[in-house]
């Protein structure tokens, strides 16, 4: 199909567009207060939603073919299997220094944790945090270009980096709003995407 990756694309745009608007504090606290007492689960629920929704893309992006159109040379052949390496590294450290439970909205199933709202989450700034403040954004960043890439792979690529540069920065606003200078500081001292091999001061 000679138009499957402008349609790949436009599902791209609807599935981040969506699941950004989800994730905004104003539509968030919306459908908390229409959930009533099982606002607690709104994150599993986004999380699953986030997940169903991603097949159509799944199905679009595996339907679509081509010739390669941006290949690595042979002499950097051995580069891409180090970025996919590092990739998986960071989703690993990412997950250590996450609350994984909360993160997959999973806290509410625990005993005297299924009412009201979702808990403050704390500001976690060990482990890998201390060298880059969005690991796993860096890991899908790597794994995105870390290939040769057809139509539909430079698609995904371009629209799914700019996607995760744009999250970080929505995240971030969020984080500030919520640390205030304890969160600026730590923005000056760790880098958003490429890490120090130092520990923050």
């Amino acid at each position: 199909m000679t138009d499957t990756p402008l349609a790949l694309g436009c599902v791209w745009l609807f599935w981040c567009g969506a699941h950004s608007l989800l994730a905004h504090p104003t539509v968030k606290s919306c459908f908390q207060r229409l959930l009533g007492r099982w606002q607690g689960y709104y994150r599993l629920l986004y999380n699953l939603l986030a997940m169903a929704t991603l097949l159509p893309v799944v199905s679009i992006y595996l339907e679509a073919s081509g010739p390669v159109l941006v290949a690595w040379p042979d002499w950097l052949a051995p580069l891409p299997w180090v970025m996919r390496g590092l990739a998986f590294w960071l989703l690993l450290a990412g997950a250590r220094a996450y609350g994984m439970r909360r993160f997959l909205g999973l806290d509410p199933l625990t005993p005297r944790q299924n009412q009201g709202a979702e808990a403050r989450e704390p500001l976690v700034v060990t482990g890998i945090l201390q060298y880059v403040r969005h690991p796993w954004y860096l890991a899908g960043l790597l794994l995105l270009w870390g290939r040769d890439l057809a139509a539909r792979d430079l698609v995904t690529a371009i629209l799914l980096s700019g996607y995760l540069y744009l999250g970080s920065v929505l995240e971030e606003r969020r984080l500030v709003a919520e640390f205030g200078d304890r969160y600026r500081r730590y923005q000056r001292e760790v880098p958003r995407f490429l890490p120090l091999c130092r520990r923050r001061r």
